[in-house]
């Protein structure tokens, strides 16, 4: 075969992708080296002719330093043409085959325009949702209906009474989907009903975020009939739906309704230290990038992994420069308590959703509960 057959003018515009390799040293340089082909031609080079278009193709190491004696931080840089313009090929190229390599990790990922182009980011963010719910600088509640097994009704009382309350948002927890107990269309409209009745009591702008999650034919069928019902947002678990069923979502302009993103499987992709993603990249800028308005990371406190560094990260990133596009709006949880809410707010600012279920369950009423999350954070 006479590979010259496969030559095309490339751009030259690149994207670039830091990694953490860990290993010694040569071991670190040697993995860099062996990802710029990996991710991209994955073929053995010494049957590729010396060319300029085969040496852009691969991908470079742009820069390699030292960490410590076993970790190292890998720059690499990517043709554009290397991907098509849609997410599953973005992550590919990213983090694709390395996957199944030991000792890579994806700490940060820059997108020249030509790439954030075809994408249009949170239709919300941090500044939308604020206007949305009313709540113009203090953070804000989300509320999680749990357990799982209850009523329809005990589901639609619970959301009434957080709404009552003044949660700002209330949210099905990432388990509820469509079970016999709690069959979508009934609980989403009965939960919607609660949150607009409860709303005219207050005269404040709680929404209800249904979980859409589910077979990814029934998706936007599912977020179509939400929003008719009165839901005010969506919950959907990329790490098992995909994360290009938020972007399907986002770009539907009949749903236009914010999109939260909840982190169920994704600890695959984040929870190890030595593999998978940053908590910049897996709830900030992948999130960012395919259209979510809220994504929900593990708080450094309570029963799910995170570290103040991760967090951290996130929330620097949910903010910087992206293109054209919106912030993202993070939120936390995972064991979150009223008891843990001063030192969260002191490392969180006034930026951020806490996320909280059984946490509001513990005190005279869940009103009660939720009348004194709200009353902390307004003394802010």
């Amino acid at each position: 075969m006479d590979y010259k057959e496969a030559l095309t003018e490339l751009s030259g515009i690149r994207f670039t992708v830091t990694y953490s390799i860990f290993g010694s040293e040569q071991e670190a340089l040697n993995n860099a080296q062996s990802t710029c082909g990996e991710q991209t031609i994955e073929f053995p080079e010494k049957y590729l002719p010396d060319n300029k278009f085969w040496n852009e193709i691969k991908g470079k190491v742009e820069h390699f330093e030292k960490i410590n004696d076993q970790q190292y931080l890998a720059r690499i840089s990517y043709a554009i043409e290397t991907i098509s313009p849609d997410i599953v090929q973005i992550l590919n190229v990213i983090y694709g085959n390395i996957a199944q390599i030991r000792d890579i990790r994806v700490e940060d990922v820059e997108f020249p325009a030509e790439v954030l182009d075809n994408f249009q980011g949170p239709r919300f963010g941090i500044d939308g949702i604020r206007a949305l719910c009313r709540v113009p600088s203090r953070s804000l509640i989300c509320a999680t209906l749990k357990p799982m097994g209850l009523s329809m009704e005990s589901y639609s009382h619970m959301a009434y009474e957080f709404a009552l309350g003044g949660s700002d948002l209330v949210k099905d927890d990432h388990g509820i989907t469509n079970q016999s107990f709690a069959k979508f269309e009934d609980r989403v409209s009965r939960c919607s009903e609660a949150i607009m009745k409860a709303n005219s009591v207050t005269g404040e702008h709680s929404l209800y975020a249904a979980n859409i999650s589910g077979p990814i034919d029934q998706i936007v069928k599912r977020a179509l009939y939400a929003k008719r019902v009165g839901a005010g947002a969506l919950l959907i678990l990329p790490g098992l739906v995909g994360w290009d069923a938020v972007r399907l979502l986002r770009e539907n302009d009949k749903l236009a309704l914010p999109i939260l993103v909840h982190g169920a499987f994704g600890g695959i992709y984040f929870a190890s230290r030595q593999a998978g993603f940053s908590g910049k990249v897996a709830f900030s800028i992948i999130p960012r990038l395919v259209g979510a308005d809220i994504y929900i990371m593990p708080n450094y406190i309570g029963r799910l992994y995170s570290t103040k560094q991760e967090c951290r990260g996130a929330m620097e990133t949910a903010k910087r420069p992206m293109g054209q596009f919106k912030s993202i709006f993070p939120g936390t949880g995972g064991g979150t308590t009223l008891e843990t809410i001063p030192e969260l707010m002191s490392f969180y600012g006034n930026d951020i959703v806490y996320i909280m279920g059984g946490g509001l369950h513990g005190g005279t009423s869940i009103v009660d509960s939720c009348r004194e999350f709200r009353k902390m954070l307004e003394q802010v």
